[in-house]
């Protein structure tokens, strides 16, 4: 059955007999575990990133920030790349933890940023500690409409 936690951030309630569409978490979390498996498995690099490595995660993680699905999620992720000088205050250690959160979904991260959803095991770590307590000071400093 579909997480309609996930839909009532917005308000949305279903019409009767209407079938909610299942969310893609299911496919994110597939993704994040197969990522894991190849990091995992034997002759993987465990070897930190070159610095031209970091440079251009950096650059990817930076436009993936802005360039999101959602203006709100846009707003939130550019404002963090933005405080971090473009990734830069990142350490290199957390950027694949950040590459794995930023390529989830919006509607997923906004749970997860709002408190909705418990953080899953697989993202937990540096990174979204650090994405969590931006995010909750972010909103603090948001004018009241």
């Amino acid at each position: 059955t579909p997480d309609l936690s996930d839909r009532n951030l917005c308000g949305w309630r279903p019409a009767p007999g209407e079938q909610p569409q299942q969310l893609p978490e299911k496919e994110w979390r597939e993704m994040v575990e197969a990522e894991h498996a190849r990091a995992r498995a034997p002759g993987a690099s465990d070897a930190v990133l070159s610095a031209g490595e970091a440079a251009a995660l950096r650059k990817k993680l930076g436009w993936a920030c802005r360039k999101r699905g959602w203006v709100e999620m846009s707003a939130l992720l550019g404002a963090f790349s933005e405080k971090t000088r473009a990734l830069e205050e990142v350490p290199d250690a957390e950027l694949r933890s950040l590459e794995r959160i930023v390529q989830s979904d919006d509607l997923f991260l906004a749970a997860l940023f709002s408190g909705k959803k418990e953080v899953p095991e697989e993202f937990q770590g540096a990174a979204m500690d650090r994405l969590l307590t931006f995010a909750k000071d972010w909103r603090l400093t948001l004018p009241k409409p």
